[in-house]
């Protein structure tokens, strides 16, 4: 069967450009569906930083991102090494260039031991693996850097490592995202090849909100969204037909002449963007639901 894509059959007057809920917004770690803004760096671009002798000599080498291809860079990736006589130490981060409005998904928070009464404060960037859901249920940072890898010695205490990007095959993945006043959208970007003062940037994709309705407020509601497979609709229409397709515009099921509060079941679907159709007289809506994998306890 020839797949058509969604958006030829969705050009029709009815539908308006709006900006979804924040927390209805998610992408797949590695994924870049139609509605992205996708970059494949061809080829890898592997940079390493300098290492200084004494502390700031040389600047770090930094990797700009411009992740939603407006021609500003929302993030960079930045390595820097340095020593002095009896100690030094390697960074390699991501940044943002402004914390308010760009921000990385948080890993974790470790002590790196040196001895029993010296040790220091570690915290992370979060390492998503290929597949991951990258949405609001993340940890948000609220500081503008985050470590990828932080390396330090001591000639007296012995040395100290946090590697938080192992590199691995199905990784290393950076959840990111952009806010603004009407909406929040998540991107992610691969990094591997993570080690003392080197990184190697592959790719990065950032989630665009293409579709969507202007519709009056309280005329539906879905929750949850993202969701398992089971959404709760609540709408104020009398009498309406719903249609529910996949990313595709292959039409999954129907329902005509309904009314108030319903349930759409597509648990037995594969993980991906659905589209819900509404018709009411000369009414036609379209919503856009995310059906994400259930996790195993």
């Amino acid at each position: 069967m020839l797949k058509v894509p969604l958006l030829v059959w969705l050009l029709f007057p009815a539908l308006f450009i709006f900006p979804g809920a924040s927390q209805g917004q998610f992408i797949l770690a590695g994924e870049h569906p139609g509605n992205t803004h996708y970059v494949d760096i061809v080829p890898d671009t592997t940079l390493t930083g300098p290492y200084n002798h004494p502390p700031g000599l040389l600047p770090p080498v930094v990797y700009p991102i411009d992740i939603n291809g407006d021609n500003r860079n929302e993030f960079f990736i930045s390595a820097v090494g340095s020593w002095m006589n009896g100690g030094g130490g390697t960074d390699i981060s991501i940044r943002s260039f402004d914390k308010n409005v760009a921000q990385i998904a948080y890993g974790s928070r470790d002590r790196c031991f040196y001895s029993d009464t010296i040790w220091v404060w570690y915290e992370t960037a979060k390492s998503l693996k290929s597949g991951d859901t990258i949405s609001h249920i993340l940890t948000w940072h609220n500081d503008s850097i985050l470590p990828l890898y932080r390396y330090s010695w001591s000639v007296g205490y012995g040395s100290c490592a946090t590697t938080a990007f192992v590199n691995d095959s199905l990784g290393n993945y950076i959840g990111v995202r952009l806010i603004s006043s009407s909406d929040t959208m998540y991107g992610w970007i691969k990094v591997t090849n993570v080690n003392f003062l080197s990184f190697t940037v592959q790719e990065f994709a950032f989630g665009k909100n293409t579709i969507g309705i202007d519709e009056p407020v309280g005329h539906i509601r879905i929750y949850p969204n993202p969701s398992h497979g089971i959404f709760n609709i609540e709408t104020q229409f009398p009498d309406f037909d719903l249609m529910v397709y996949d990313h595709y515009g292959l039409l999954l099921m129907k329902q005509e002449h309904i009314s108030g509060n319903i349930r759409v079941d597509i648990i037995g679907r594969q993980s991906g963007i659905y589209y819900l159709k509404f018709i009411a007289g000369k009414t036609v809506l379209i919503r856009k639901v995310f059906k994400i994998q259930a996790t195993v306890q």
